[in-house]
């Protein structure tokens, strides 16, 4: 689940002198720069300017804060932000990218899609493409529009790095009033306005979300600032000192080992394939949490938060498996992994994010989950993961040492999500996120084309499979493919979730897939997050041929009933008469609702195949029972 602080609010243009680099620029687009060089003061005025400092204020998620902007020709950029409980700096030296917590104290070294897209900012706030030489990007003409009595022609940079840009001018002003950034799958969107003289040139003091001119409002309690920067100053100074751009000390937040200082080890319980430990959030009664890498902050479920007293604030989007979900941030004074009067660590003074992770987790996982364990605190940690004996060992990293038999692997993070390089088949490699938080193996939309997964696998058995992720509901196929491979560790014949979508995280041009439990089970895992290593070492279900469902049913649990959905065809629920929304009432004649998750998975995934299971069903007010002999479904 990730979604950062918008650092594309702050607009502020700090302006350069040439520098020789390669590049290119249409004829027909340096026309449309040229108007814009001279609206907006003449070349002159740009070249004068080196280095700029700017001031100003921002409305974002439902909070009011400032900014501080720096910026240096030709590639340095760092910014400062207040906002509502939030603390936030980033910045880029020329070379190094970094960004803090939301506390402005942990420090994180950026690389992978974050460097390049910090890298990107660099290069728009410093308005390299208006250069001459482009600053070493590319500069195409783009389309042109009509729009409210105005013309608008477009140009399409592309920056040496990070995402594109689409660059729209008024034709008659010259000046720069939208701003489009492609965005993996996505894109935004930035309206400027408001053009003054400031900082020596004239510019945008106003960048909205939304086209002020032709707002519409239809909620009458709704902030009239709505979501916005303004921009109150802009000085051009002769040189800024090299320290405001470089990554500061910053401070690990302190933790508190509850058994032994430096390590400890956690119990947690392995079922629907996911790793549920026991926390507390601010020294209440540990409920039941997901661990999951695959989440860039800490969340904490709508409902158990209202429990807990917790206060929501804000509100922003997350990016989850199916699209965009609403969030809101709160403040925590702990948060203890750990069951009660048990080992364990803790941390202190966190922000978390406060979603609705919705009723059907409950229903499919036979659990209520209070939330996710992120970033923000593994990476805290160096973080094992030893799925045979269901144990999370977590090791202070400055005392660190692998002793272990695996494999190292080079790891980055993006948003704080650990990615890997991952191989299909022979020869089609991608970045793979490695999400602990997943139960399966999802191969997204463009993995799937690129790599021609569909052509490989059409001839074979698949099951078609809805997923429930944050953002909304999204379509898979599951199937068997040849073979994926991590370092030097192969998997024959994975099971695969293939999505075609082109929306949510499965439709993510920039990363081909999820390596997620089904794959990840297979080893002792360990994540290194301070540097950014993944070690793999194989476990006792190595070698094991990856399931799927030997029933072919899915035991749906209400709060007085269960209920048996998705039957798929030709499996064992099937042949035994199973129907959808049958009651399950009896299972070997134990009440279905007494099973915990575990136990269905050691009877129905991992039950021993030919062996037989017996359901009492509810249909039509007669009971039936139902002899259920396991087969692999796929």
């Amino acid at each position: 689940m990730s979604r950062q602080i918008p650092t594309s609010w702050v607009l502020l243009a700090c302006l350069l002198v040439p520098r020789i680099t390669l590049a290119e620029i249409a004829p027909a687009a340096r026309t449309v720069v040229d108007r814009y060089v001279e609206a907006t003061g003449g070349a002159s005025a740009l070249a004068a300017q080196q280095a700029l400092r700017s001031k100003g204020r921002i409305n974002t998620m439902e909070f009011h804060g400032t900014f501080e902007e720096w910026c240096a020709v030709p590639d340095k950029y760092a910014l400062r932000m207040t906002l509502g409980p939030l603390r936030i700096r980033e910045g880029y030296d020329g070379v190094t990218g970094w960004r803090t917590d939301l506390n402005s104290k942990k420090v994180t070294m950026l690389d992978g899609h974050d460097l390049e897209r910090i890298q990107g900012d660099a290069y728009f706030e410093n308005e390299m493409w208006a250069r001459d030489d482009q600053g070493g990007g590319t500069v195409t003409l783009g389309p042109s529009s009509f729009r409210a009595g105005a013309d608008y022609q477009s140009i399409d940079v592309k920056p040496p790095a990070g995402p594109s840009r689409r660059l729209w001018f008024n034709t008659k002003t010259g000046m720069l009033e939208r701003v489009v950034t492609q965005a993996d799958n996505g894109e935004s969107t930035l309206w400027l306005s408001d053009f003054k003289p400031i900082g020596g040139r004239t510019r945008a003091t106003l960048a909205t979300a939304q086209d002020e001119a032709h707002r519409i409002t239809f909620d009458p309690h709704e902030d009239a600032d709505g979501e916005r920067q303004i921009v109150d100053s802009a000085r051009t100074v002769p040189s800024i000192d090299p320290a405001v751009f470089a990554a500061p000390s910053g401070s690990k937040p302190p933790a508190t080992w509850l058994v032994k200082k430096g390590i400890a080890h956690v119990p947690f319980r392995y079922g629907t394939r996911h790793v549920w430990i026991r926390a507390s959030i601010n020294g209440g009664p540990a409920a039941d949490f997901l661990l999951d890498t695959g989440c860039s902050m800490t969340a904490i479920d709508a409902r158990y938060a209202e429990q807990a007293g917790i206060v929501p604030e804000g509100r922003y989007a997350v990016q989850g498996m199916g699209g965009l979900s609403q969030a809101s941030f709160a403040r925590v004074s702990s948060v203890r992994v750990g069951a009660d009067g048990a080992d364990g660590v803790a941390l202190r003074d966190l922000k978390v994010s406060i979603v609705d992770l919705g009723h059907d987790h409950e229903r499919i996982m036979w659990r209520r989950m209070a939330g996710l364990i992120g970033y923000d605190f593994l990476s805290r940690f160096v973080v094992e993961i030893d799925y045979d004996h269901e144990i999370v060992t977590f090791r202070d990293p400055d005392t660190f040492t692998y002793a272990g038999a695996g494999t190292a692997l080079d790891m980055r993070l993006d948003s704080g999500v650990p990615v890997v390089r991952a191989t299909l088949g022979e020869s089609c490699s991608g970045d793979f996120l490695v999400d602990v938080g997943n139960f399966g193996f999802d191969l997204h939309g463009s993995g799937v084309r690129r790599c021609n997964v569909v052509q490989e696998t059409v001839e074979r058995k698949q099951v078609e499979v809805y997923g429930a992720g944050l953002g909304d509901v999204f379509r898979t196929w599951v199937c068997r493919i040849d073979s994926m491979a991590l370092g030097p560790f192969a998997v024959r014949e994975p099971i695969a979730a293939l999505s075609l979508s082109r929306h949510g995280m499965v439709g993510s041009d920039d990363y081909s897939g999820n390596i997620g439990n089904s794959v990840l089970e297979r080893f002792k895992v360990t994540f290194d997050y301070e540097r950014k290593k993944l070690y793999l070492e194989p476990g006792e279900r190595f070698t094991q041929r990856d399931s799927y469902s030997r029933s072919g049913a899915l035991l749906v649990k209400l709060p007085s009933k269960v209920v048996a959905e998705g039957i798929v065809h030709g499996s064992a629920a099937d042949d035994a008469g199973l129907k959808e929304d049958d009651e399950v009432v009896l299972i070997n004649g134990r009440p279905a609702l007494s099973f915990t998750p575990e136990e269905l998975d050691q009877m129905f995934m991992d039950g021993e195949i030919g062996s037989t299971q017996t359901f009492t069903v509810q249909r039509e007010g007669k009971k039936l029972k139902l002899s259920v002999k396991l087969h692999d479904v796929l």
